[in-house]
């Protein structure tokens, strides 16, 4: 449902790169416009967290999903690079897991 600014919570996903050959950075993003339904968002922005690491075939950092769950930001270095949980605070929050990928 739509919140306070008209929009409904949302989840994208952003690949990023300076050469055209691979994926450097990975992003999922996760904006809260509706504080009411949070909880169900940030459900599914475990999920897809999850999801995320399975697809790419990547460990997933031992306390990402605690931290998701506690919703507390926290960044950790992998063989593979680096994983951040990263929350900026606006008008509204937004919540991103950032995969670095080693080149």
């Amino acid at each position: 449902s739509k919140g306070s600014f008209g929009l409904p919570n949302n989840l994208a996903l952003y690949a990023e790169s300076e050469v055209a050959s691979k994926v450097q950075i990975v992003k999922l993003v996760l904006n809260i416009n509706n504080e009411v339904t949070k909880p169900v968002a940030m459900h599914k922005f475990q999920k897809a967290t999850f999801a995320l690491f399975e697809e790419l075939s990547l460990p997933i950092p031992d306390e990402l999903m605690p931290s998701i769950y506690e919703e507390t930001p926290k960044k950790f270095n992998q063989d593979y690079g680096i994983v951040e949980l990263e929350l900026e605070k606006t008008r509204i929050d937004t919540w991103r897991v950032v995969i670095k990928i080693k080149n």
